[in-house]
């Protein structure tokens, strides 16, 4: 069996371009809403993340901050 190595970087960025063109040919925005419950740091940086992401390849975010209910 042959070993092809992936470029992981070059991959993500064909993807995010693809999907750019996919969504900027429809009127209508996709949307995508984000519930972040509690002030976890690793939880911002993770939604931060998806967010900067979603709205590069044109996505509408929302985000719904929720304080921890105990």
């Amino acid at each position: 069996m042959k070993t092809k190595i992936i470029d992981g970087k070059k991959r993500a960025i064909e993807i995010k371009d693809e999907l750019k063109k996919q969504i900027a040919v429809h009127a209508e925005k996709p949307k995508m809403a984000v519930v972040l419950i509690g002030d976890n740091p690793a939880s911002q940086i993770y939604v931060r993340h998806k967010m900067k992401v979603a709205e590069e390849v044109g996505v509408v975010v929302e985000l719904f901050t929720l304080s921890p209910v105990m």
